[in-house]
Formats: structure tokens, sequence, C-alpha cells
């Protein structure tokens, strides 16, 4: 089952006003599974040093316990061994936001795919 269905999100291309397409990461339902949505704010660079931090926690090496970046720095994301907590309102087990977080990076490297394929220049830097 992915990751997404199992906790209610969806992601989704939202087309803005201007023409332009904005990727999120949605949930219907308000509750403290919400704060998965914070998952929207963190473009593919961000996401990939996530993912590095969860696998050293997996493997027993060093990482922060602490998850910080410009994009979310009104929020926190504390790392255990066995767990991501984020707000201090929802616990998921760390094995389940890596494998959520692998979801978002490929929905994001779906969409600058596909603005490649049609034409558009981009630097992508290290999404592939």
């Amino acid at each position: 089952m992915e990751m997404k269905n199992k906790y209610g999100l969806d992601f989704i291309n939202q087309k803005n006003s201007d023409g332009s397409t904005t990727k999120i990461c949605k949930r219907n339902v308000l509750d403290k599974e919400s704060e998965l949505q914070i998952i929207s704010r963190l473009d593919s660079f961000e996401t990939n040093s996530l993912i590095s931090e969860l696998d050293n926690a997996i493997k027993g090496k060093y990482y922060d316990f602490y998850f910080c970046t410009d994009s979310i720095d009104d929020s926190i994301i504390y790392i255990t061994k066995l767990s991501v907590i984020i707000n201090d309102i929802f616990e998921i087990p760390i094995q389940d936001m890596k494998d959520l977080l692998g979801e978002w990076i490929l929905f994001l490297q779906s969409w600058y795919k596909l603005r490649i394929n049609k034409g558009y220049k981009r630097n992508i830097g290290s999404l592939y």
C-alpha cells in the first residue's frame, strides 16, 4: 500500500491563476495526520536531506535529531530511532515517513520530467 493512501493524503498539481502549477500534499480530513501536509513545503533537495537523516537513524548512524530548513522554519520535525514527530502533534513510524517522502520525490520528479519533455529549460540540480 502506498503511504500517501495509508495516511489519507493526495498529491495534487494545483493550477494557479497565473497558469503555473504548484505541487501540494493535501489531506481532506483535518486531524493530527494533517501535519503530514508539511511535505508540500519541501523541495527535492530538502526532501532528499530528510530521507538521508532518516536513513542514518534507521542504520544507527549519527543523525540530526531536529530537522530544520528555511521552508519549514515555523514547524518542528523531530527524528527518533523509531519515529518522526511533527510539531509535537503527530508521530509517524520512521520507515513510513521515509517511504512517504520517497513517494513525494517521485511525484516531484514526474513534474520536472514533464516540463523537460515539453521543452522547458530549467536547472533541476540533483533530482536525477
